[in-house]
């Protein structure tokens, strides 16, 4: 058996040939954060049922819809709305589970040297504009945009659970790591109904495994070619790990000549030249999610220093090339 998970850069994740005997497996999928989250259970037949899985993937399902009540921008009755709007006048309370996200994202924040911001909106607005008009935006409107982005600009008090923006204008998205947020947070509702076993994906570029298939060491994920289906880029091996890759290779404006994609360089404000995919593989979604945008950013040496420094860690970065193939670069794997 195959679970193909319909996704941007093509993974294909190759599950048991078959189910062993005293096991079952139900699939269940959900649309969610603008995306289509699946999860993918086994159990043993002595001590589960379908109806039992049914239950624990409803609950999971919920409490994806809750955090993107909670969290989502596009919903002006989130915290995070609210957050946007008032948080330059005084410090604005959030619940404990999204002040965690929040402090999370500072701790990727300060570990990447700025590369993962969920300040970054600004930018990110300023060139959407921007491509949609064909143009590169001005050194004013980098500077302006620049100037209401980054998290040291942010003040958080952990006693009381507030955020406070030390700049008018300046708003948090956590389109960048919502969504591996959201599979920590379906593995922890799995565990809690004693499910070890699982395969969790949201959307695109999300996964999060639980244990390994029956009979199997972990699950395998073949990178396929952007551009070529039948075409391995790379395989991974996951257990209790999560994966995420970023990437802007079928996302390009061409702007005077040359092609620009969607992921911003906080630190410089300009769009990432050079790098076609990047994936982070860590032991929580939040984690990968953070850090796949980030290695983008950093390129091979950055993650590379990265990954050193932290063992848990590995990467996948595909270089954009001026012709030829795409060629992986893995880091943090075994020799």
């Amino acid at each position: 058996m195959k679970l193909i998970i319909p996704i941007a850069l093509l993974l294909v994740v190759a599950c048991a040939a078959e189910t062993p005997p005293g096991y079952f497996q139900e699939s269940y999928t959900h649309n969610a954060m603008a995306t289509q989250f699946e999860i993918v259970m086994y159990a043993e037949r002595s001590k589960m049922t379908t109806s039992h899985l049914d239950r624990v993937a409803e609950e999971a399902f919920t409490v994806i819809d809750s955090l993107e009540a909670r969290i989502s921008t596009w919903r002006q009755s989130s915290q995070t709305s609210r957050v946007n709007r008032e948080a330059a006048d005084r410090p604005i309370r959030v619940a404990p589970d999204i002040f965690s996200v929040i402090q999370n994202s500072q701790r990727f924040y300060r570990e990447t040297g700025g590369a993962f911001d969920i300040t970054v909106g600004p930018l990110v607005e300023l060139w959407r504009a921007c491509k949609g008009e064909k143009r590169l935006p001005s050194a004013a409107e980098l500077d302006a945009a620049k100037a209401l982005t980054g998290f040291d600009k942010v003040t958080l008090d952990p006693a009381a659970d507030t955020v406070f923006f030390t700049k008018k204008g300046m708003r948090m998205d956590f389109g960048g790591i919502g969504k591996g947020v959201a599979l920590d947070e379906v593995a922890r509702v799995l565990r809690g109904y004693g499910i070890q076993t699982a395969l969790l994906s949201g959307g695109a570029s999300s996964i999060l495994a639980m244990g390994a298939p029956p009979g199997q060491d972990a699950w395998k994920v073949r990178v396929q070619h952007p551009l070529k289906p039948d075409t391995d880029i790379a395989t991974v091996q996951l257990r209790d790990e999560a994966y995420s890759s970023s990437g802007h290779i079928q996302d390009m404006v061409e702007i005077e000549g040359k092609l620009y994609g969607h992921i911003v360089d906080p630190a410089t404000g300009m769009l990432v030249q050079g790098m076609a995919i990047a994936i982070a593989i860590a032991p929580t979604g939040a984690e990968t999610e953070a850090l796949s945008k980030a290695f983008f950013i950093k390129g091979e040496e950055g993650t590379r220093r990265y990954c050193q420094e932290h063992p848990g860690v590995r990467a996948i970065l595909i270089p954009k090339p001026e012709s030829g193939e795409l060629t992986p670069i893995q880091i943090g794997f075994p020799e």
